[in-house]
């Protein structure tokens, strides 16, 4: 009895052991992705920074435009927001969502080409894969528009204060806004199984994320009933909960932003994984 209880446990430990290494493989191989599209973008580093000089332009007028809005309200701080902060919070909503690769365009190109069919016989998961190569390449053109457009502003409002103890708790949510936004554009991108341009949809998408996810405006000044919608849909985790958080932190809007993003992104997880599994189901009954 006890000699069978031992070989139990032994046998439940080695399977533990062993899907624990897989799992850490796994990850490993995405990281390296990670790593290596960083690598790629950086060889390039002087035509991502010319490529991110419309950061500049952007930031200029925002400093032109929050300044005589301050000045004619004749108000030092608005729902919240001085000058400094709001210039701030723009600068990382718009690195943000700059920064963002064009995945819907590049996915919807590979279903239409047939090429999505080629990674069926790779040694990796095509979403994982594409999320690896998209936070790869959305991390390095973030820290350059950050960089570019953190210039205009430092040199126009001053410099914005540092709290290292957030810093943890900030790039998580960043992480995980970023996520959930990849997670949108690829569902969006793999539409194309079933459109002939999935394109279209992405551009409304685009347009309602600028507004209703606080990139061009914080949500704080929205209308209490446009603030209240704009507050559950999941645009808000992707840009306004991120940049808040980086501008002013605080824990008690921290841990409800996360919990939110992960359960967005869990939907939103297992809508893209169904959307790619019946595109590829419809692809090898019809071929592509």
């Amino acid at each position: 009895m006890l000699l069978t209880t031992s070989r139990h446990r032994l046998g439940r430990s080695s399977f533990l052991t062993q899907v624990a290494s897989s799992f850490f493989t796994q990850m490993a191989k995405y990281l390296e992705i990670v790593k290596i599209t960083m690598v790629n973008q950086v060889v390039y580093v002087y035509d991502l920074f010319l490529g991110s000089f419309f950061m500049l332009v952007v930031m200029y007028v925002f400093v032109q435009l929050w300044r005589t809005t301050f000045a004619v309200t004749g108000q030092g701080i608005i729902d919240g927001f001085d000058l400094k902060r709001v210039l701030w919070y723009l600068t990382f909503t718009e690195s943000l969502v700059l920064a963002a690769p064009r995945l819907t365009r590049k996915i919807d190109g590979e279903v239409k080409s047939g090429d999505v069919a080629y990674s069926l016989n790779k040694p990796y998961n095509y979403l994982l894969f594409h999320y690896a190569a998209f936070l790869g390449e959305w991390a390095v053109k973030f820290l350059i528009n950050v960089f570019l457009g953190g210039l205009v502003v430092w040199w126009s409002v001053g410099p914005l204060e540092l709290n290292l103890p957030a810093w943890p708790g900030q790039l998580l949510a960043l992480v995980g806004g970023v996520t959930l936004f990849y997670l949108n554009m690829a569902a969006l991108g793999l539409l194309a199984f079933w459109v002939e341009d999935a394109s279209a949809f992405y551009l409304i998408y685009e347009r309602s994320l600028w507004i209703l996810g606080g990139m061009l405006i914080p949500l704080d000044f929205f209308p209490p009933a446009l603030r209240g919608v704009a507050s559950w849909i999941p645009f808000n985790f992707i840009i306004y909960g991120p940049a808040h958080l980086m501008t002013n932190f605080r824990l008690d809007f921290l841990w409800p932003l996360l919990t939110r993003q992960l359960l967005w992104i869990g939907f939103f997880a297992a809508l893209t994984t169904l959307l790619y599994r019946a595109g590829i189901r419809r692809l090898n009954i019809n071929g592509g």
